[in-house]
Order: structure tokens, then sequence, then C-alpha cells
């Protein structure tokens, strides 16, 4: 119970991903507060089923917000995780946040986590001033863009000497795929994640959230030098996150990454998709441009937030 002070309380709860009835209610109050979300429950228990120390915190009393502790996915840090947040920008969010934070750092510290990533919206004010107080700082900005599609949109043509395929049609492409991160992934401004492996995108595709069919790459003398995958969402199909894509440094400035990203928008038209989602470092220039001339929409900026040791609740 954490009493705010006027009489009234919040009570936070960890829900039971192993019970139906709990976890659509904690995933309806998500899309509440965050009517975007794109995970549903399937989505939340296959993160559970894959980290052990899992948790997913519901806050009510003076309104409604939720906190999510998962793996960290895009670097090589396995004793910190993943803090997801939905609360709303109401004069509650500030308080909530808190209350949130001190059951989160609790199971944190019960686990043994020894620090925390986090995206935060920059519209959330009083959820980034809460965390920036519990020691989270700022380690990058990102844009938030988003395209929608009301109709399929047009299939590019390839230039002489480029062939544009799926994963589904060249499974043998992922070896090509991992050489393209190796070289790409390291050269994204900002707090460069660590490329991938094979077991990564094994487990992705096994998951469903990456789909061959809009596994999109283009190939040059048979070996792919640009490529683009798609994160999809059990609980929104019709939602899909553009999850990276690169291009081996020695085919750049061809516009290779705008051709394979307009083949993509096809393959996931077809793929049921209507709604694709990005997010790009405001120093990635060269993605942003891609995106802009595609038709994608400006949304608000994410604030990336590392805290670099184990996290302490505010109240014993």
């Amino acid at each position: 119970m954490w009493h705010v002070g006027d009489g009234r309380a919040i009570t936070v709860t960890r829900i039971d991903t192993g019970d139906d009835a709990a976890l659509a209610r904690a995933v309806d109050a998500i899309r509440a507060v965050d009517p975007d979300a794109a995970r549903g429950a399937v989505d939340v228990r296959a993160a559970a089923a894959r980290e052990p120390r899992h948790a997913l915190m519901l806050a009510r009393g003076i309104g409604v917000a939720l906190a999510e502790l998962g793996t960290i996915e895009s670097w090589d840090e396995p004793t910190r995780m993943w803090l997801s947040l939905w609360v709303a920008s109401t004069d509650e969010a500030g308080t909530l946040t808190s209350a949130l934070w001190d059951a989160v750092a609790a199971h944190a510290r019960r686990h043994g986590v020894d620090g925390l990533r986090a995206g935060v919206r920059d519209d959330r004010a009083s959820a980034l001033r809460v965390l920036t107080e519990r020691g989270m700082r700022e380690v990058e900005r990102s844009q938030s863009v988003v395209r929608r599609m009301d109709t399929r949109p047009q299939a590019p043509a390839a230039p002489p000497g480029i062939a544009l395929v799926t994963l589904a049609q060249r499974p043998g492409l992922l070896e090509d795929i991992l050489a393209i991160d190796d070289e790409a992934i390291p050269d994204i401004p900002g707090d460069s994640a660590d490329p991938p492996g094979a077991g990564f995108w094994r487990d992705k595709l096994a998951a469903g959230e990456f789909v061959p069919a809009t596994v999109v790459a283009a190939l040059e003398n048979g070996a792919a030098v640009s490529y683009a995958v798609l994160r999809h969402y059990a609980g929104r199909p019709d939602v899909a996150d553009h999850d990276f894509t690169g291009t081996l440094r020695a085919a750049r400035g061809r516009g290779l990454a705008t051709l394979v990203k307009r083949a993509q928008l096809c393959a996931a038209w077809d793929a049921g998709v209507r709604e694709l989602r990005a997010w790009n470092h405001l120093d990635n220039a060269p993605m942003r441009s891609v995106n802009a001339a595609l038709g994608y929409e400006r949304g608000p900026d994410i604030v990336s937030l590392l805290l670099e040791r184990e996290p302490r609740p505010q109240r014993p």
C-alpha cells in the first residue's frame, strides 16, 4: 500500500500472467492508458516465459498505471532489465510512477538486477521526472514515426543488378543478414546496441515476432547488401514495428534502404499490417530522411534512460 497523504492510497499488485482474466484486464488497462499499445496477452505471456525475472505491475487508487520488467534485447546486459511504463499524462502521473517504482525496485533487488533501461515519451514529464530523481539518466532521444496504410502501396522497381526477395523466398539469407547486422548496428548514432546472433533470430522467428514474409532484402550478385525486418504482435496483427533496417557500408548512398522499405510496405500490407511504426535516433539523419520520404508522420520523441546501479525503493 502506497499512501498518498490525503486519505487515499495506491495499491500495486503483480499480475499473474498465467491467469487469463487478470492478464486480459491488465492488457485492457495498458490500452486504456496508451491506445497505441500493440502487445496483447499472448505477447506478455511469451515475454514472461522467456524471462524468469519478468514482472507486470498494476497500480490502482488515484488512477491506473502499469510497469513491466523484461529482458533487454538490444544490449548484452544480462544483469540489467528493461522497464516499460504506461502512465497517462495526468496530475496523478508522478505519484503513480513513484508507487510503481518502489514495487519494481523491490522486485528487481530480489532478483539481483543491477541496472535498468527504459524508453519514455517526452510528453510524460511527470514520469520522466520521477525516473530521473530515482537515478536514471538520459542517454539519447529518438524520433517516433508512424505510417498508416489505407491501400496497398505501389511496389518499387529494383534497379539493374538488384533483386528484391524475402526471407520466406530465400531462407538461406540469414547468414547475410547477420553480416549486415555486424557492420550496420555499430554505425547507429547514440548508445549503439550490440549485434544479435543467429540464436536471437531463430527465437524471434519461432515466436512469430519476426515473419519471413516481411523480412525484405536487396541482393547484389546473389548476396544481401541491405535488408529490413519488422516486429509483429499477436495482440495487434494490424500493427508492426520496424525493428531494424541496415545496409553494408560499401553499398550505402544508393537508395537501397529506401528500396527495401518500400518493398516491405507491400509485404506488410499482404501480411495484414495497416500501421507501421519506427524509432530513430535524432542524429540518424539518413534513416529519418528515408522515413520522411516514405510518408511517415512524426510522433512524440522517446527519451532513452539508463540506471547503472541497483534500483532502490524510495520508501522502505
